[in-house]
């Protein structure tokens, strides 16, 4: 079909085609993709999204930084089409190819503006893989925090638009991996079978390989090594390197720190060694640094200290080239996002500043030299630094102040001066002094050039002890906007009539402005950045806070029912694996309703407290205690015990709550009938465990009040 005219329907239909066959056989893809893109009258629409496809035939065929260049062309070629879909698209996959070859946080700046576009509605369905990626970052820098706060958004997400069982497999597998930061190996288990099952369904080797290496970790990390191994080897039968990618490494990973969980060091060095032999271009350096630091650490164990510097060596020289690799793509990342309108700003000031720059002298191609080097920092400060000593060295410049424009107070703020090398005091000049030659040139906007004469009339800052003798006062503007007026001085005479000198500030005089209002905006950035931080900070403990609420009682701060309902799941599920039974114990206070008549509800407050106190120090630290209402109370035994011992606990535990409390000066004396449930014997379930101790507690009030 080359350089032949092809029509919409061919064009969507050759698009299906090579979407259906990219994962299966990516060159075959390109070929047909690359035919399109040949031929006559393709919109930029297509085209946008025949480089999307080209982007994920790169990253099919492991290149993920050719992958890139396609996604970002594909944004470029965005602008002006009326498709968010195809942008998101687009936005997740370079996400992706940054964080393939672990530029992490080019890919959180590229996933973000993914999800900034799936806001918009009808697009809401398509953040679900796209928080997967987020969220597989953070689990891999293992960030708990914005790990846990992006899980809990996927889950809402899932819940209301579904995922296909790929994408199910990856959530349950990066569940697992949350819960595994927190410690919590039963809900891990739970999560990393789920993934384990919705992989194998959808035969997708990537889900499968990553649900064995979680769960391979977690046996380890539980001190099951045989089955840590038997996951481990699995992986080795049943899956190769160029079908996983990077998890292969991390599957050799996990191998290696089995051995020395095993005290076999040697085993140990033999498998990193080998892996790291074996990672020909794997463009994903986290895996191999974390390799590489084990290795170290082994080495380090046998004395070969040469090696483990060596090592170490490599591990810095690739986190180096990775911080490198990171602001480059942040760079190209930044300005995909630019606006055309903004570029179109920048391509006329750039040809006015060329324009300005042939007519001038050789000589000035020192300006071009002064204009990086404000260019290249944000900090005031430092630019007005810079600024200074390029004058003091190209002219004899002796002072340099920049006052900005301050609309607050309606005056010229002088923050930023220099004069003899030394920074001046602060100080401010209303625009309603009517003898301030600043003043003068921010008002009119036009360039002033002085001599010692113009001095003697207006009131002169800094150092009285030399006489200035010329200046020009500038004024500092971008488009319409006015920054405010900047000021050289020197001590000797008429330094700013030669024309040279003229020109260089004329020729700088924009440089600097777009050096001032960067700077400005930079610092208003910081300044908004710590403002934001600080109110996600006071949410963030609010929400702690909230959460906390949600899940214990008010009065006795113990764990409330919803808490109580989740610990009895849990321990059923984690009862039921190991075949084991536990025991439920449900406490009812006795002669509670008669403290609260006698002495008052806030006597009756205390008790509760002093009660629950009581009770949680008689019991062991792994066991529960909760209040689910009133004077009734809920203990989730740990471990699992023959019914002779739990019945010896009751009785010991009577005799403690009978023993009198002392509130207030006042003696209480209270008991407590105590019904008893079993798992799995009187229930399987939370609610018919509640209930058979509830009903047992009951018939106990009756068999004493019938003694």
């Amino acid at each position: 079909m080359s350089s032949e005219r092809v029509s919409q329907l061919d064009a969507r239909q050759m698009l299906n085609e090579s979407w259906d066959v990219m994962q299966t056989s990516p060159e075959s893809s390109r070929l047909i993709i690359e035919d399109l893109l040949a031929s006559d009258g393709l919109s930029i629409g297509k085209q946008a999204e025949c480089n999307l496809h080209l982007g994920w035939c790169e990253m099919y065929s492991a290149r993920p930084k050719d992958a890139s260049n396609f996604f970002l062309q594909c944004i470029d070629l965005y602008h002006g089409l009326d498709n968010l879909s195809l942008l998101i698209k687009a936005y997740n996959g370079l996400g992706s190819s940054y964080a393939e070859v672990s530029l992490f946080q080019s890919a959180i700046t590229a996933f973000n503006e993914a999800l900034s576009h799936c806001k918009t509605e009808g697009f809401q369905k398509q953040s679900v893989p796209v928080y997967l990626n987020i969220l597989l970052i953070y689990t891999e820098l293992e960030n708990l925090g914005s790990s846990k706060e992006t899980l809990k958004e996927l889950d809402r997400l899932i819940t209301h638009y579904g995922a296909d069982e790929d994408n199910l497999s990856i959530y349950q597998s990066l569940t697992a991996d949350v819960y595994l930061l927190e410690g919590k190996f039963s809900a891990a288990l739970e999560h990393y079978t789920k993934s384990l099952e919705y992989a194998r369904h959808a035969n997708s080797d990537f889900a499968s390989c990553t649900a064995l290496i979680g769960l391979s970790r977690l046996n380890r990390l539980s001190g099951k090594y045989q089955l840590a191994q038997q996951e481990l080897d699995e992986i080795v039968r049943n899956f190769k390197a160029d079908s996983v990618g990077s998890h292969y490494h991390y599957a050799a990973f996990e191998q290696g720190l089995l051995h020395l969980a095993n005290n076999n060091v040697s085993a140990a060095i033999d498998t990193f060694e080998r892996s790291l032999g074996d990672s020909g271009a794997v463009q994903q350096l986290v895996p191999l640094i974390r390799i590489q630091q084990e290795l170290s650490d082994c080495y380090s164990q046998i004395g070969e200290y040469k090696l483990a510097l060596d090592n170490i060596l490599l591990v810095n020289k690739a986190k180096e080239s990775m911080s490198g690799a990171e602001a480059q793509q942040q760079l190209l990342l930044h300005h995909a996002q630019e606006k055309v309108s903004r570029l179109e700003r920048e391509a006329q000031s750039e040809r006015k500043m060329r324009l300005k720059l042939e007519t001038l002298h050789r000589g000035l191609l020192m300006i071009e030299k002064i204009g990086r080097q404000l260019a290249s920092s944000l900090d005031l400060p430092e630019i007005v630094s810079r600024f200074y000593q390029s004058m003091k060295d190209a002219v004899e410049v002796d002072a340099v102040a920049i006052g900005l424009y301050d609309v607050n107070q309606d005056c010229l703020d002088f923050e930023h001066a220099i004069e003899f090398d030394e920074k001046m005091e602060r100080f401010q000049i209303p625009l309603n002094e009517k003898t301030s030659l600043n003043v003068k040139c921010f008002k009119t906007q036009k360039v002033m050039l002085v001599d010692s004469t113009d001095f003697v009339n207006t009131v002169m800052q800094g150092d009285a002890k030399v006489k200035m003798k010329s200046g020009i006062y500038m004024p500092l503007s971008i488009a319409d906007e006015r920054l405010g007026v900047l000021t050289l001085q020197s001590s000797h005479e008429g330094v700013f009539q030669q024309e040279n000198v003229i020109s260089i500030l004329n020729s700088i005089s924009d440089y600097l402005s777009i050096a001032i209002r960067n700077g400005i905006s930079h610092a208003q950035l910081l300044e908004l950045r710590d403002s934001l931080q600080q109110e996600k900070d006071e949410i963030e403990l609010a929400k702690t806070e909230i959460e906390y609420l949600a899940l214990h009682d008010g009065l006795t701060q113990l764990p409330n029912r919803r808490m109580l309902l989740d610990c009895v799941k849990a321990r059923i599920y984690e009862a039921r694996l190991r075949s084991e039974n536990f025991y439920l114990l449900y406490l009812d206070l006795n002669r509670f309703k008669p403290v609260n008549d006698l002495y008052g509800h806030s006597m009756g407050d205390k008790l509760l407290i002093s009660f629950a106190e009581r009770v949680r120090k008689f019991l062991r630290s792994a066991d529960l205690l909760s209040r689910i209402g009133g004077d009734e109370f809920v203990i989730l035994l740990s471990g699992h015990s023959p019914r002779d011992e739990i019945d010896q606990l009751i009785s010991r535990l009577q005799l403690e709550i009978e023993r009198p409390f002392l509130l207030e000066s006042k003696t209480i004396a209270v008991s407590a009938s105590i019904g008893l449930s079993c798992y799995p014997e009187d229930g399987e379930s939370f609610d018919s465990l509640l209930h058979v101790a509830d009903l047992d507690m009951y018939q106990g009030k009756a068999r004493r009040k019938a003694d």
